[in-house]
């Protein structure tokens, strides 16, 4: 069995997908971290969580540009990159729809990974309105006695 990180009984990360990122924030915030990164507690402040999964995703599309930058095919394409989207469709139309592509890369795409982390909490959140300081330009609070449970292993 792989590697699998859950928010909320939802896996957020791929299969087999830790992330020294994360761990140091679970462990910041006093959950346990077994050796093989296992782990399992609540945390109380989803903004800052959400800035930790944003973090994640702009760290793996810097080391992207920077493979690209070397020439190396492998990963080098952005993950904000979603033009691949029409060619794939029209190529093959009875394959997999429109709507089945799009799916896939909500799913999927490591561009969603902060959507993901937000579905997997939404039912726990308060929307606080919009705050015109900071980088979050919309403001989400956990409801009155909500955590957010994460666990992996």
């Amino acid at each position: 069995m792989s590697y699998r990180t859950y928010i909320n009984n939802t896996q957020v990360f791929g299969n087999t997908e830790c992330y020294p990122e994360w761990i140091k924030y679970v462990e910041s915030k006093g959950i346990t971290v077994g050796e093989e990164s296992d782990y399992d507690g609540e945390l109380d402040d989803f903004m800052e969580a959400l800035d930790v999964v944003e973090s994640i995703v702009m760290r793996l599309e810097s080391e992207r540009r920077e493979r690209k930058k070397k020439g190396e095919k492998f990963c080098s394409q952005s993950i904000f990159d979603l033009g691949d989207i029409y060619n794939e469709v029209v190529e093959d139309p009875e394959e997999e729809s429109l709507l089945d592509k799009e799916f896939h890369y909500l799913e999927n795409g490591y561009m969603f990974m902060p959507i993901a982390f937000y579905k997997a909490c939404e039912d726990i959140l308060e929307y606080k309105g919009h705050s015109w300081r900071g980088k979050h330009t919309k403001i989400f609070k956990l409801k009155e006695g909500c955590k957010i449970k994460v666990s992996a292993g």
